[in-house]
């Protein structure tokens, strides 16, 4: 199975722009932890109906149903035709009142316009069904958790997995109630003019091969506990989890795991994710233009009770053993983050301070960029970008959970597949 390099990369400030979002740096550390827990799937690759239209898109726009007028994947007119499909496919299922439509805003608007007449579809901005359809589109969000799973290469190329998985919904691609479906994806005019409502997708998204393909993003995705996950997902606990916070408490406490490192490592996570919950709440206040000098702001703490060191009993320090997973940039960064919830925990709420601005302001140094807020030479609090927000109490941040670890997207490809628990004998 194919593993893309760009998985597994350290952490790389540059490919942040200047003042962008996450100003600690916080997306960089969870995603290689959760990068051990699933290898493919990404933030946004949660609906099952994208992966089966990009999967078939691919097939399609490289002619896959007819080899001997195959079309080089990667190329021009490859991409051209993987965006017709992907346009006709969008308003398909917008008319069908389908969901997950990526584009839904724009089209939406089209679809007011043209009072019941046809739409555009086709290269120009005026068919477009995003701003940037080829990044933002399923070509740029889904490609890259298709390749981790095996079904594609960098060109988009199917692989012999990915033809074998792909077939099933082709069969229904190739039926007669596709015909002007195909029909269009067939005119040879660069622009085409399409009724939304003579057009339907219905039987591919639902074809036989839906729960293989499902099981196989699931199953096969280069996580080092992925398949591990996949097999707690047949469990009847599985059926109590929503999210990324229900996951980790049950795998936490999941007593049959085939992985006997999944329980201690998914116990870890819930730890880190307490300690970057509370950084990333205390730096929220700490933004905005006002300058206040340290001691006001510190005393603004200690009066939401974050002065009282037994609050903090459920923040741990990371494990050696744990940080020694991953590479020497995280571990300097999580280091140093420990370090600051260290002060937090031990009552000194302005060394905590203190140690989170010089966290962000190494972050931003990395980017190249200015810090957000920073502490002057005479005490006070300074920010340059963002707005101060409500500093929360304990008791409201720590039950909370801001980040994903890319397991969301695997609980979200798991609703409606019918999982039932396997047997035990």
């Amino acid at each position: 199975m194919q593993a893309p390099e760009f998985f597994f990369t350290d952490l790389d400030e540059s490919r942040r722009p200047k003042g962008s979002r996450d100003p600690l740096g916080l997306e960089p550390i969870w995603s290689q932890v959760g990068r051990r827990l699933v290898g493919n799937l990404t933030t946004v690759t949660r609906s099952l109906d994208n992966f089966i239209v990009t999967l078939v898109g691919f097939a399609v726009a490289a002619n896959a149903h007819s080899p001997s007028h195959a079309i080089e994947a990667g190329s021009a007119e490859f991409y051209l035709r993987f965006e017709r499909f992907e346009q006709l496919a969008a308003w398909a299922r917008f008319a069908g009142k389908q969901p997950d439509v990526i584009g839904t805003r724009i089209i939406a608007e089209r679809n007011q316009a043209r009072n019941g007449g046809t739409v555009e579809v086709g290269p120009g901005p005026a068919a477009r069904i995003l701003g940037d359809q080829r990044r933002s589109g399923l070509w740029g969000l889904y490609s890259s958790a298709l390749m981790g799973t095996g079904l594609v290469d960098t060109k988009r190329a199917l692989t012999p997995e990915g033809r074998r998985l792909v077939e099933p919904f082709l069969q229904c691609y190739r039926s007669s109630k596709l015909e002007t479906f195909r029909n269009h994806m067939e005119d040879r005019r660069r622009t085409i003019q399409v009724l939304p409502e003579e057009i339907d997708l219905h039987a591919v998204l639902h074809g036989s091969g839906r729960l293989a393909l499902a099981e196989r993003l699931l199953r096969d995705g280069g996580g080092q506990m992925q398949q591990a996950i996949y097999r707690f997902a047949h469990t009847e606990v599985f059926a109590g989890v929503k999210g990324p916070q229900d996951l980790f408490a049950a795998l936490a406490a999941y007593k049959g795991s085939p992985d006997p490192a999944l329980p201690a490592y998914a116990q870890t996570v819930i730890e880190l994710e307490r300690m970057l919950v509370v950084v990333a709440g205390a730096f929220d206040f700490l933004l905005g233009p006002q300058p206040r000098l340290l001691d006001d702001v510190a005393a603004l703490f200690i009066s939401k009770g974050w002065g009282d060191s037994k609050v903090w009993s459920s923040l741990s320090s990371i494990e050696p053993q744990f940080r020694a997973k991953f590479t020497d940039v995280w571990r300097q960064r999580v280091d140093k983050l420990c370090e600051a919830v260290g002060h937090l925990t031990g009552g000194g709420i302005p060394e905590f301070i203190r140690g989170l601005l010089a966290f962000h302001a190494d972050v931003m140094k990395d980017r190249g960029g200015p810090a957000w807020v920073s502490l002057d030479a005479h005490g006070s609090i300074r920010g340059i970008m963002g707005e101060m927000r409500a500093l929360p109490r304990p008791q409201e941040l720590l039950p909370s959970w801001n980040n994903d670890y890319f397991v969301g997207a695997f609980v979200a490809l798991t609703g409606g597949l019918g999982m039932k628990p396997e047997s035990t004998t």
